[in-house]
């Protein structure tokens, strides 16, 4: 899926592949997910960076639509769409993986692995622009929710074939109510 190639790519959109094309293809792996987010940041809130079909939510659940796969499976450029009230499971991933919020709010909870169960470590909100980025595994544990009172967008960057992985998601934890972390 190559949006570039499709008749109906957005000139912004196919700037933004171009960019991550080469920053993908020249940088260290280790160090890609931090130079990704570099290179998405400028084009976060841009009105015409998204297609119409990228921008559908759906009433019951947060959607993800896949904007572009990188023809050799390198990355993907997902853009995940909150309807107000909507979450993530608590997750995982399998590959590094990168969020912009393009518009709306985000509220990430971040959690880790202790002797109970998973324990809370972090919770902040993301503002519209803002950038971040996690690794792959049981490094970063995390659950993400719309922090707005209108639909939020963040465009989410893995270093995966999205469409033959199918999700970016590694393990779903089930605990509705983790432990928070407190001050020693």
């Amino acid at each position: 899926m190559n949006v570039c190639t499709e008749s109906k790519g957005a000139a912004v959109l196919c700037e933004l592949v171009h960019t991550l094309d080469h920053v993908v293809a020249t940088t260290p792996k280790a160090r890609q997910p931090a130079a990704v987010a570099v290179a998405l940041a400028p084009y976060l809130g841009r009105a015409d960076l998204l297609r119409d079909a990228d921008r559908r939510g759906s009433p019951h659940h947060y959607r993800t639509n896949v904007v572009h796969v990188e023809p050799r499976g390198a990355y993907s450029i997902v853009a995940l769409v909150w309807q107000p009230g909507q979450r993530t499971p608590i997750h995982s991933h399998r590959s590094w993986c990168v969020v912009g919020v393009h518009e709306g709010r985000e509220l990430e909870r971040s959690f880790r692995v202790g002797a109970g169960g998973l324990v809370q470590i972090d919770e902040h909100v993301l503002e519209q622009g803002h950038v971040t980025w996690l690794h792959q595994g049981e490094q970063d544990i995390h659950d993400v929710a719309n922090a707005d009172v209108a639909t939020t967008i963040s465009i989410h960057v893995y270093g995966l074939d999205y469409a033959a992985a199918g999700s970016s998601i590694l393990d779903v934890y089930e605990e509705p109510d983790p432990t928070r972390a407190t001050a020693a």
